[in-house]
């Protein structure tokens, strides 16, 4: 056991600023401050924040769009939501709508269903003419906006993804002319009937 006054010691050497320091809380503290202004001055978006490309206005032609424009961000967004709807409702439909058959009179266009796939896939379309239209960064940091190798560096890139992505499998099931499950089933399973 220790005594009284070496307690007292202990005590007054955990409660002096030397023993916060063997603590580290002053650096934590420290590293708190500096993290806190680092997030408000990127929350700010002042200009020392933005990469130097965002803050040069390149030369483009008018059929070129900047990868970082306003109208991109937006549309990246609305394919984000399509992306989403196709790959929560295509599950769904495959399972529980697909053997439902029409009454056979309008037919491919009676059910909303397939009006919104069929829009659907028609702004996956629209998306890649708007990519082979988009700037890049290449790997200097420049915005390149050349027409030739922007389509280049896109049909190197994610073209073929979009374009499988873009066909409309249900406009094909619908216009083989015989029963939906088992077009399905020769389509993307290959398995004979």
């Amino acid at each position: 056991m220790s005594s009284p006054a070496v307690m007292k010691r202990e005590g007054a050497a955990l409660g002096s600023p030397q023993s916060l320091d063997l603590l580290g809380t002053s650096k934590v503290i420290e590293r708190t401050q500096k993290v806190t202004e680092k997030v408000s001055k990127i929350l700010s978006l002042e200009t020392d924040v933005l990469p130097n490309y965002k803050l040069q206005l390149p030369e483009t032609t008018w059929w070129i769009l900047l990868h970082y424009s306003p109208f991109k961000a937006f549309w990246d967004w609305i394919i984000l939501f399509l992306v989403l709807y196709t790959a929560v409702f295509t599950p769904y439909s495959a399972a529980f709508l697909l053997d439902e058959h029409g009454d056979g009179e309008c037919g491919y266009a009676c059910d909303p269903l397939n009006v919104v796939d069929f829009t659907v896939d028609a702004l996956f379309v629209v998306d890649i003419v708007i990519n082979f239209r988009t700037s890049y960064v290449n790997h200097n940091d420049e915005v390149v906006t050349g027409p030739c190798r922007v389509a280049k560096h896109y049909i190197t890139g994610w073209f073929a993804v979009d374009l499988f992505a873009a066909l409309p499998f249900d406009l094909l099931i619908f216009r083989s002319r015989s029963d939906e499950v088992n077009s399905l089933r020769h389509l993307v399973l290959q398995i004979p009937s």
